[in-house]
C-alpha cells in the first residue's frame, strides 16, 4: 500500500475515533483500530464498514 493511502486511512480513522459519540461508535472504531494494529496495515473493510467509517469521520 502506498504511503499516501496509508496516511489517508490513518487520518480517516483518527477523525472517526474523535467523532465517536456513543458505545456502538466507540466499539466500531476500536475494532478497526485493533485490526489495523494487528495487521500493520489498513484492514480490508466491507463496503458497509467503509461507508460507516467515512460518515463517522466526516460527521456526514
Amino acid at each position: 500500500m502506498a504511503i499516501g493511502a496509508r496516511q489517508a486511512f490513518v487520518r480517516t480513522l483518527v477523525c472517526a475515533e474523535l467523532n465517536a459519540s456513543n458505545d456502538q461508535e466507540f466499539k466500531f472504531t476500536n475494532s478497526i483500530r485493533e485490526r489495523f494494529e494487528r495487521a500493520g496495515e489498513p484492514p480490508k473493510l466491507s463496503r458497509h464498514e467503509k461507508r460507516a467509517l467515512y460518515r463517522l469521520a466526516t460527521h456526514d
